[in-house]
């Protein structure tokens, strides 16, 4: 059973979920909402099935024989990774935040969420089926649920866009956005979403006064 209530936890725990989502480009909420559904919010959590998925997060880490993780991942401070190391936070959500980052730039959302909890997802339709069906619904309810107590109730102000194809795949060589490629759900916070880390265009969605959305790609100074 996936945790979908009890979404509470210490300041310092947010602080950084803002932190190194604000780092990532990722929304905090979602990170939360991820740690919130992966491990209760324990960062002592351990994934009895295969002993392996350490912390918030639940980051892999495959025993090297010598307290290291011999599974590599190509994000910022991977190297020194240890098993014990990811039983705390401010690695643990580091790690995870690049991991969910990546996710978000290669496979847009849904899928990223999917990908995140089931590697194999990574074949999937963009937009589903997935075989973690339950576990990507119980992360948008968290992720909700968490927008709408940051907003005093009002998701209008921040509305969730679920990317139906990565981003990359709509923004043509010029920058120019070639046609939206998410659809509104009505979820909560809406994600600037980077096409690749060195692209200098990103997605922004807002509201305007009537609460519709607008979407246009803007250039980062």
């Amino acid at each position: 059973m996936f945790a979908t209530t009890s979404v509470a936890s210490p300041p310092s725990m947010d602080d950084l979920f803002r932190k190194w989502g604000a780092v990532y480009g990722v929304e905090w909420q979602l990170l939360k909402a991820i740690a919130v559904t992966e491990s209760r919010l324990n960062p002592d959590a351990v994934n009895a099935a295969d002993n392996e998925s350490i912390g918030l997060m639940q980051v892999l880490c495959r025993p090297d024989g010598g307290g290291g993780c011999s599974n590599g991942l190509n994000v910022d401070g991977w190297s020194e990774a240890t098993r014990k190391k990811l039983f705390d936070p401010r690695f643990n959500i580091k790690i995870g935040a690049q991991i969910l980052a990546w996710n978000i730039r290669t496979y847009g959302l849904p899928k990223a969420i999917a990908v995140y909890n089931r590697w194999a997802e990574r074949t999937s339709p963009v937009a589903g089926p997935f075989q973690n069906k339950l576990y990507v619904d119980a992360v948008l309810a968290n992720d909700m649920r968490l927008t709408s107590i940051d907003n005093h109730g009002d998701t209008r102000a921040k509305p969730r866009m679920l990317l139906t194809r990565p981003l990359a795949d709509a923004i043509d060589p010029s920058g120019q956005l070639k046609q939206a490629p998410w659809s509104a759900a009505g979820l909560g916070s809406a994600h600037r979403i980077f096409p690749s880390t060195n692209s200098p265009f990103r997605l922004v969605v807002a509201r305007d006064s009537t609460h519709r959305a607008i979407e246009e790609t803007r250039k980062v100074d």
